[in-house]
């Protein structure tokens, strides 16, 4: 992630406000205030290093362990009742003072082993202003992830002499694969998914290395060149003089020009565009289309594929390629419309939640109005029908008539591959006998856990907690393999050919369709 975009990825929701467990904070001095007349003098209105109390943590851990216990929708289908209890009791019966930092990795180890991809802990407020108004340094350096070794791939550091290649050894003295066994610990994913940590690990590395280690000024690094030799490193992040004004505006202009002709060439390519979606027709396949996507937001979805499947008729194509890489899901109102076009059959989509009053709303920091409407917004849409202690929701979608598509789909996946697109993919994998290239999905094929989310502050520490409300359940012809959907093709990437920038996932489409 570059430096310039920290601040709209910590704004970013709900993707944003899970990486946000992931941040530093400033380690500063203040602990000597103790100890010091001069420090002890100055009011401060929030310290990253503050402690709790044992007696504070336990209730929160206490508080959030009795919430999700009764309100998850899908608490123990994973992980034994008697495991998670674990987890919890080791927070209730501490004897330690921990700071937020320290207090929300164990909570992430408790809450991770759920399993549930849409449960995540988030910073306090207090946290995230003192973030933005102080911007502390990150491990100056972003990552790729590939034959267990973690290769640097942008240098962000004031240390010119690494290059991109470079693998990283160590982190402070501690070793890189300690630091992504822990990454991978405390980070939630549906099922027993690895793929999706795999991409959080790459994403946000340098995030987690101050969640796991704290905050410095700079870091301690070892790392080793293509030509086997090693190095010890003290670096810190890049500081950037600003510009003469002249100079600046200048500057200014050429860079938006450039990114101006960029997105214009990008947009020539596709012969519908929208900000999220896009479609072309191939260059090496002419009766072979290519549909990315990158969420399921936004507005105006029905237009946008009304216009696609009407291309796709004119063009006489063939293959669809369904691009959802790194898609992490969305409305699944734009999937089932989506679906329509694809599925010659009528099929189900349904959803349930619990009977029963919501027992933790004065701990609700959000969600209140939309948990009393949407009960009423899904009886207009839905079929709604009570079955023991759930509500049951049902959602019927019936074949598109016009222009519905009739030849073979192609879907691309990653572990990013998440929600609403896990969804697309298991449904279109299992109904439209669809071919799946790439990696396992970071979603379940099964289910999910999400529809309506609401948000609690643990009332001691202030930290947050997001959890979903309803049980998304695939009404599907498959059992339960506790993992994503698992690809027909699979595809890895060495790092050398993830530096050419080959793309493995189209080569293997165009190996199944064959060249013109």
């Amino acid at each position: 992630m570059k430096e310039n975009n920290k601040k709209k990825y910590i704004k970013a929701t709900p993707q944003g406000l899970k990486a946000l467990a992931g941040l530093k904070v400033i380690i500063l001095s203040i602990i000597l205030a103790n100890f010091s007349p001069l420090f002890a003098q100055k009011k401060i209105a929030y310290n990253p290093e503050q402690v709790f109390l044992p007696s504070q943590i336990a209730q929160d851990a206490a508080l959030l362990q009795q919430i999700l216990y009764d309100f998850h929708p899908n608490i123990f289908h994973y992980t034994p009742k008697d495991s998670v209890d674990l987890y919890f009791d080791k927070l209730k019966k501490t004897e330690a003072f921990l700071n937020e930092r320290q207090f929300r990795i164990l909570l992430r180890q408790a809450v991770a082993k759920i399993r549930c991809g849409h449960t995540n802990i988030i910073p306090s407020q207090q946290f995230i202003d003192y973030y933005l108004k102080y911007e502390p340094c990150f491990l100056p350096f972003e990552v790729y992830y590939a034959d267990n070794k973690l290769r640097i791939t942008e240098n962000l550091s004031n240390d010119s002499t690494i290059q991109i290649g470079d693998e990283l050894l160590e982190v402070n003295k501690i070793p890189v694969q300690k630091l992504i066994a822990q990454i991978l610990e405390i980070e939630s994913s549906d099922a027993f998914n690895e793929t999706g940590k795999v991409q959080t690990v790459q994403a946000g590395f340098r995030y987690f290395c101050s969640l796991l280690i704290g905050v410095r000024n700079d870091f301690l690094v070892t790392i080793k060149s293509p030509n086997d030799s090693i190095r010890q490193l003290c670096v810190s992040e890049k500081t950037e003089l600003p510009l003469p004004k002249t100079i600046e505006n200048k500057s200014k202009i050429k860079e938006e020009n450039v990114q101006k002709n960029s997105r214009q060439t990008a947009q020539n390519q596709w012969t519908i565009w929208q900000s999220h979606r896009r479609l072309r027709i191939d260059t090496l396949h002419k009766k072979t289309a290519v549909l990315q996507i990158e969420d399921f937001e936004g507005s105006r979805y029905k237009k946008f594929y009304k216009q696609v499947f009407q291309q796709l008729a004119e063009q006489k194509t063939e293959n669809l390629v369904i691009d959802l890489r790194n898609n992490s899901g969305g409305k699944v109102a734009h999937v089932g419309h989506l679906l329509s076009y694809l599925l010659d059959q009528s099929f189900d989509y349904q959803f349930k939640r619990q009977a029963k009053p919501l027992t933790f709303k004065p701990y609700m920091e959000s969600g209140k109005f939309w948990i009393g409407l949407a009960p009423k917004l899904f009886r207009w849409v839905a079929k709604e029908q009570k079955v023991a202690d759930s509500v049951l929701y049902t959602i019927n979608y019936k074949p598109q008539k016009k222009n519905a598509f009739k030849g073979k789909v192609f879907i691309l996946t990653n572990g990013n591959t998440f929600s609403a697109a896990a969804y697309l993919a298991s449904y279109l994998k299992q109904l439209a006998k669809a071919t799946v290239i790439g990696e396992e999905t970071g979603g379940s094929g099964i289910g999910t856990n999400a529809m309506l989310f609401v948000f609690i502050k643990l009332p001691a520490t202030k930290v947050y907690v997001r959890f979903p409300l309803y049980r998304v359940n695939y009404l599907l012809p498959i059992t339960d393999n506790k993992k994503g959907i698992t690809p027909d093709y699979a595809v890895t990437y060495t790092w050398e050919e993830w530096l050419q920038k080959q793309d493995k996932e189209m080569q293997k489409v165009y190996e199944l369709v064959g060249k013109e």
